[in-house]
């Protein structure tokens, strides 16, 4: 079978060995480690889990199985793993997508596999590409468990780096749920907005014309924001500070205040309505379709509903608190503006 993969040094075909890849241009070896195709010498760890229990919990998986792993554990941390991973409704989006068993997806940044797992039936084959080695372990012993045989589990460099190791036009699909928000978030210096147009130019790249992409984000001018929501990436760096409004504020005050507060730039980036089709646009996506989830982008066996529908206006509507506020929302049609987070389709015409 062809291979998918290029160098990620001199940007050749690679060549698939007995247990790794090779470049015929600059000899480069990429190693396959414990089902992960290593295509990144850059450490990278980002998990609701730290590194060590991550890594005693893998040995867990591997000698009781991974579900027994999970729902046995003395972790708190370690048990509420199985919504993110047993959970198919979580990658209800997907029906969305113009999938056949001969088609070929890229899942970025698939976390524990929620959406992997869910969609590897209906598909040819499907590569989970993220930064994290132990999340990519646990795909990778999971679907062995589970006799699972077309999920590829690839480590590549952070999308900041908009350096996909994946040939052009690989993919019918490519997932990005809760991604794009992060991407800049690696690289401690460089204009955040320009990093995500980078990596979604990137991503446009290895998809074919025609190509579908599903895209989770929230909304930077979300209703719940104006009402003093936590900035949901913040409470990752840190939690118990829940700072609000940062995502309303024009964003050197936005960094000027996690600065002072957290000690770190601002650099996860969500967007507004017009600005992410514009971002989207750019990059040579084309199609979109913006979707209002009545619960969230990340649970979606709820309804989407298209923003500009008036079921959608109403919903959004009727969260405004203030008569007057709303009846000017109303009036200058904003609703779809205020959606709290977006699930977006998008396609690639070229």
């Amino acid at each position: 079978m062809e291979s998918i993969f290029i160098c990620p040094k001199c940007r050749a075909a690679l060549t698939i060995s007995t247990d790794h890849y090779d470049c015929q241009n600059c000899r480069a070896q990429w190693p396959i480690s414990a089902g992960v195709v290593k295509l990144s010498e850059k450490l990278s760890y980002w998990s609701l889990l730290p590194q060590e229990l991550f890594q005693d919990f893998l040995a867990e998986a591997e000698a009781k199985g991974w579900r027994e792993a999970i729902v046995s554990s003395n972790q708190q941390q370690v048990r509420e793993l199985l919504t993110f991973t047993d959970s198919p409704s979580r990658a209800d989006g997907s029906f969305y997508l113009s999938l056949t068993d001969e088609s070929r997806v890229l899942d970025l940044g698939p976390g524990w596999g929620s959406y992997t797992f869910a969609i590897s039936p209906r598909v040819k084959e499907i590569v989970a590409a993220d930064t994290n080695n132990e999340a990519l372990r646990f795909i990778s012993l999971r679907a062995r468990q589970s006799k699972i045989s077309n999920i590829t589990p690839a480590l590549i460099e952070p999308l900041d780096y908009a350096r996909l190791p994946f040939a052009d036009n690989a993919f019918d699909a490519v997932i990005m749920n809760g991604v794009l928000e992060w991407v800049g978030a690696y690289l401690a210096q460089g204009d955040p907005l320009k990093i995500q147009s980078a990596c979604l130019k990137e991503t446009a790249r290895v998809l074919k014309p025609g190509g579908e992409i599903w895209l989770g984000i929230e909304n930077r001018f979300g209703l719940r924001y104006f009402y003093g929501a936590p900035d949901d990436h913040l409470l990752y760096y840190a939690p118990e500070k829940r700072l609000a409004y940062t995502t309303l504020m024009p964003r050197l005050l936005a960094d000027l205040v996690t600065r002072q507060k957290l000690g770190r730039p601002y650099r996860t980036y969500t967007h507004s309505l017009w600005g992410l089709k514009r971002l989207l646009n750019r990059a040579g996506l084309d199609r979109l379709e913006f979707y209002y989830p009545e619960d969230d982008y990340r649970a979606l066996s709820t309804r989407i509903i298209p923003v500009e529908a008036m079921e959608a206006k109403r919903q959004v509507g009727s969260k405004i608190k203030n008569q007057l506020v709303a009846g000017l929302v109303k009036t200058f049609d904003l609703e779809p503006a205020l959606c709290d987070s977006y699930f977006v389709l998008g396609g690639k015409t070229k």
